[in-house]
């Protein structure tokens, strides 16, 4: 089966969301060997786990794409791959809006987060320790948070994506468990944000505490003046 050149750049495009997305969510530097004993929150094994969902199922979602037989078809899989394609959703793996939005949220999202470490260099790293010097430049001229914003995006447009459960999930799920699965993810989806946010939160709460401690009127002044998630906002 011939693959057209709008499905083959549609894959292009859902390969090279999951690669930046992987370099998001790995440490850009080794981690300090001196760190905040009230820094709690952090990835562990969260980041692995996501690592590898992100790897498994954005690979699997470019495979379907692949295996199209025109616009507005349902994937056609090798059984052997994906035992119940008959679960899949066909509008996510077209140029449809709700694909397409996501996947530019994950695609820029995720290249401000990897600009972000470029931008702080050595100083980025994902366990809080204080910084050797206060960058104000780049992006951290309008925002201060701008990793954690792209985060956040990148990671709700990756779940959105490639985690639903008429997405690739729906290979190697019961037909019988596919009308609960939307509504159960759903829920579940919203219950992991609450958390992630709080926890979050307090993380920037202890890290704007190191910050203000360690740069003292030079950083309260950048604080001051500058939005800390989203410029000319927030």
């Amino acid at each position: 089966m011939a693959i057209s050149f709008p499905q083959l750049l549609l894959a292009g495009l859902v390969l090279l969301g999951v690669y930046i997305t992987f370099r998001c969510i790995r440490p850009p530097n080794a981690e300090p060997t001196t760190v905040l004993p009230n820094d709690r929150v952090g990835l562990g094994r969260s980041r692995f786990f996501f690592q590898f969902m992100t790897v498994t199922l954005g690979l699997a979602h470019a495979y379907l794409l692949t295996t199209l037989d025109g616009p507005g078809s349902t994937p056609a899989p090798r059984r052997d791959v994906c035992p119940n394609p008959q679960n899949l959703n066909p509008t996510l793996f077209t140029w449809a809006a709700y694909p397409l939005s996501l996947l530019l949220v994950l695609l820029v999202a995720g290249s401000c987060r990897l600009y972000a470490f470029a931008t702080l260099g050595s100083s980025f790293t994902f366990k809080l320790a204080p910084p050797k010097k206060l960058i104000t430049t780049g992006m951290y001229a309008y925002v201060q948070h701008p990793s954690y914003t792209a985060a956040i995006l990148n990671v709700l447009a990756t779940l959105l994506l490639f985690a639903r459960p008429d997405a690739a999930l729906a290979c190697w799920l019961p037909p019988a468990a596919m009308p609960r699965a939307l509504p159960v993810f759903g829920l579940v989806l919203v219950g992991w944000s609450v958390v992630m946010l709080r926890a979050l939160a307090e993380r920037i709460e202890v890290e704007e505490g190191m910050m203000e401690q360690t740069f003292g009127d030079e950083w309260r002044a950048w604080h001051q003046r500058t939005p800390r998630f989203i410029p000319c906002f927030f």
